[in-house]
């Protein structure tokens, strides 16, 4: 496990601007009707990364295809917890036709990334 003091001294802009574009550019629309249609994809992107970083991670899974993510990053003084807490499914985009751009295209500008989930990230 990589020894981290001030979280975020440990962040790199551009990194962390990639990594975001990249979670958003996953289709992670639930559909129950649609095989495939859920938010493992994103969860094991989101994991494959933590795993990367050395945390552990362990999935659990409440419906097929739509998995929790859990990561613990232990600190010197186990009563002490901070919990974050986020999802990986977005809503279906509607009217595709009337889009001038993909709805998961992750676009970065004007030092913002937009797009379909991009403010839950």
């Amino acid at each position: 496990m990589k020894k981290y003091i001030h979280v975020a001294d440990c962040v790199k802009p551009d990194e962390l601007v990639l990594f975001t574009q990249e979670l958003v550019r996953i289709n992670s629309v639930f559909d129950p009707e649609k095989k495939g249609a859920n938010e493992e994809a994103a969860a094991r992107y989101l994991a494959e990364l933590l795993i990367k970083e050395g945390s552990e991670v362990r999935f659990e899974t409440s419906d097929p295809g739509r998995p929790n993510v859990i990561t613990f990053l232990r600190g010197k003084k186990p009563e002490k917890i901070i919990l974050f807490e986020g999802h990986t499914d977005a809503v279906a985009a509607e009217n595709l036709e009337l889009l001038n751009d993909s709805p998961f295209g992750a676009k970065f500008a004007d030092g913002r990334i937009c797009d379909r989930g991009a403010c839950l990230c």
